[in-house]
């Protein structure tokens, strides 16, 4: 007959009597690390508590094998059975140590040790459901499914794990339906902060581009033996979103020693906000929800909400305010609930004072926990946090539609992935009134098992890039010119890299990228950087960007060209004329002043000169008068003493408008003047060598 959990304990606690006495033998296993494991086990410490019954059984089995010990074969029976009594619970201890120090490998290694053992079932009646816990941690889901089927059959184990082995089936399923389920058009969760910052999490819209969210804080001082001692502390924040909200957070002013501070929220005009404080009181946390008042000094020193708010003896945190500033809503674990936290909500008067607390019932609420509250007025639906619902793992993010009055709510709906992960995903707010998936925040450890970070919502948008690479000189396209392509917030990453074509231009895809970096370069010019907005939230699917133009290297005789192409305005103009005439004015004379001095300095360089007009009148009309106002300026040229054959002139009529003549219909007489004008362009072949 086998024996029972008792009969285990029982005779380890025999065994620890006895076995002092074999621990005087140079051969045996290491006792005291049994010891020493147990109590750290008991004290919660598992890191430590795995480290040292990592000791104990390494000593044990260089003498065990199997389930019996080839070492003691002549022993007496007991002392044979006692020994290992004690192996096999220091086994399961190991497998229970790394699993709640997180470390789900290991703690699948040491379950499965213990599942060999002959009487495994009724000593450890509790092992088949955490090693489908453990299973289902390293997202084997399958081996999970019929670790937890298998603990539902068996005769082992307290009926709450039963229950919630129930749920964990229930969950695994929906798991599996996520993970097969289409990735075409999927939304896409971005990480908002660079791998190896801090942790922060719980991100709310102060006013405009400027966000409120949590970070911890990391604190150093040197004690008396002149070790530096860190400590960490969750800290309230603002920065403005499309920056590093980490590189540029600025701390609020009020940050009590001793207390932690956490998810804020503000009301529609901004004068109000209202977070969370928690700290230690005796050996148990408590949290509380504080508001402050924006006066023009900044904002007022936090105030702690009396009832109902705040329910002495119990938590109230994670505070969300209705975008009406009606109603405050927030989680807790006073009585009144369903179990653990519930979302509760009180009303709201204009001078912030509450009348009640209200739970959301039991369509909202279970028997496990929910908490980040968001209200998304436009859709009428409540966004939340719980581990209570069928979801993908710890905590999942859910919405449920309602009533403005918060009596009458629609079943809850678990958006799947990727807004769902299988590690803990809360804190979500819709940025989008329309399509609350399509736009928002979000925070989830999913990336890393070390805290939450902030995750960006979007859809899954892909930009076409196109541009064009031409000599600053000559203004002709260049090919081969080499580009590579970063996202400006991870700049050293790169995405890609491309090379002009003959005719300077270049294309490419990006995917969900809001600014990105240009590097160019080409042998013989100078590199260059530019640094662009992909604007995702445009409609359009593509971007054209503008011509980017690259400086040649500068030998003698080109610098002093450049220098002195300065005395010339950066535009390729001559000047603009009166309607109908031909005439140049006094600005039109300078620049030919300037651009015959240039010319005369170098010999070599030829200038085409281009002239256009508005488009009043005929077309036969305007061309001849373009050609006019040609050949004025190179008459005035040809009187500087440049030579005729150095300038090519072409008259293009009304073609080639700089500026609209016609503004929602009426005649635009500004548009019209900038188009009546001469070009140049410097022909440089012989001077650079082209």
């Amino acid at each position: 007959m086998k024996k029972s959990c008792s009969y285990l304990k029982t005779t380890i606690l025999l065994a620890l009597v006895l076995f002092s006495n074999f621990m005087t033998r140079a051969n045996v296993g290491k006792v005291e690390y049994y010891y020493e494991a147990e109590k750290l086990f008991n004290d919660g410490a598992y890191h430590e508590a795995a480290l040292a019954y990592e000791k104990y059984i390494s000593s044990e089995r260089e003498i065990a094998v199997g389930n019996s010990l080839s070492h003691f074969v002549k022993e007496k029976k007991m002392k044979r059975k006692v020994r290992q009594a004690i192996y096999q619970d220091a086994v399961y201890h190991l497998a229970e140590s790394y699993r709640l120090s997180h470390d789900y490998i290991n703690a699948e290694k040491y379950y499965q040790e213990t599942l060999g053992f002959k009487s495994a079932d009724l000593d450890f009646p509790e092992l088949g459901y955490w090693y489908a816990v453990t299973l289902r941690a390293n997202q084997k889901y399958d081996a999970s499914i019929k670790a937890f089927t298998d603990f539902i059959a068996s005769n082992q184990g307290k009926q709450t794990n039963k229950e919630k082995a129930k749920k964990q089936l229930a969950d695994l399923q929906f798991v599996k339906t996520q993970l097969n389920k289409s990735k075409d058009n999927e939304i896409v969760v971005r990480p908002n902060t660079i791998p190896g910052q801090a942790s922060s999490f719980a991100l709310a819209i102060e006013h405009g581009d400027t966000v409120a969210f949590t970070s911890i804080n990391a604190e150093s001082k040197t004690d008396k033996n002149g070790k530096t001692i860190y400590t960490y502390h969750h800290r309230l924040y603002e920065s403005v979103v499309g920056t590093n909200l980490l590189e540029n957070k600025k701390a609020f002013p009020f940050q009590e020693d001793g207390m932690e501070n956490g998810m804020a929220c503000f009301s529609k005009d901004g004068k109000k906000m209202f977070f969370t404080k928690w700290g230690m009181q005796g050996n148990k946390k408590r949290s509380a929800i504080y508001q402050s008042f924006k006066t023009e000094n900044g904002w007022s020193a936090p105030v702690k909400m009396g009832e109902p708010v705040n329910a002495e003896g119990y938590d109230s945190e994670q505070p969300s305010i209705t975008p009406d500033s009606k109603y405050l809503l927030f989680s807790s674990n006073r009585p009144g609930g369903q179990g653990g936290y519930d979302i509760w909500y009180v009303d709201l008067l204009n001078n912030s004072r509450v009348i009640a607390a209200h739970n959301m019932g039991k369509k909202i609420n279970t028997a496990g926990d929910e908490c980040s509250p968001f209200y998304n007025a436009a859709n009428q639906t409540l966004i939340f946090a719980s581990n209570g619902l069928v979801g993908m793992g710890g905590f999942d993010i859910y919405a449920a539609k309602g009533s403005t009055d918060f009596k009458d709510w629609e079943k809850p709906m678990n958006p799947g992935a990727p807004i769902n992960s299988v590690k803990d995903d809360m804190y979500y707010i819709s940025t989008n009134d329309e399509h609350i998936w399509e736009r928002g925040w979000l925070s989830s450890d999913r990336n890393s098992d070390c805290g939450l970070a902030l995750f960006s919502i979007g859809k899954n948008i892909t930009k076409m890039v196109y541009g064009t690479i031409v000599d600053a000189a000559t203004q002709k396209p260049l090919a081969g010119a080499l580009i590579v392509v970063s996202d400006e917030r991870q700049p050293r990453k790169v995405l890609l890299g491309k090379t002009t074509d003959n005719q300077g231009r270049y294309e490419f895809e990006l995917q969900n990228v809001s600014k990105f970096i240009l590097h160019v370069e080409k042998e013989g010019f100078v590199e260059i950087d530019h640094t662009y907005a992909s604007r995702l939230e445009s409609a359009n699917d593509s971007i054209q960007n503008e011509t980017i133009l690259l400086e040649r290297t500068k030998d003698k005789q080109t610098e002093e060209l450049l220098a002195s192409l300065k005395s010339l305005k950066r535009k390729s103009q001559i000047g603009n004329f009166k309607f109908e005439k031909a005439s140049l004015n006094e600005t039109a004379r300078k620049n030919l002043d300037s651009l015959a001095s240039i010319m005369e300095k170098f010999p070599t360089i030829k200038v085409q000169l281009n002239g256009y007009t508005d488009k009043v009148g005929n077309a036969q009309y305007n061309l001849k008068l373009s050609q006019e106002r040609v050949n004025a300026c190179i008459e005035y040229l040809t009187k500087l003493g440049i030579d005729k054959d150095r300038l090519i002139g072409k008259g293009y009529g009304e073609a080639s408008p700089i500026a609209s003549e016609k503004i929602n219909g009426r005649d635009n007489p500004s548009g019209r003047a900038k188009n009546r004008r001469v070009e140049y362009v410097l022909m440089l072949d012989n001077l650079l060598n082209e």
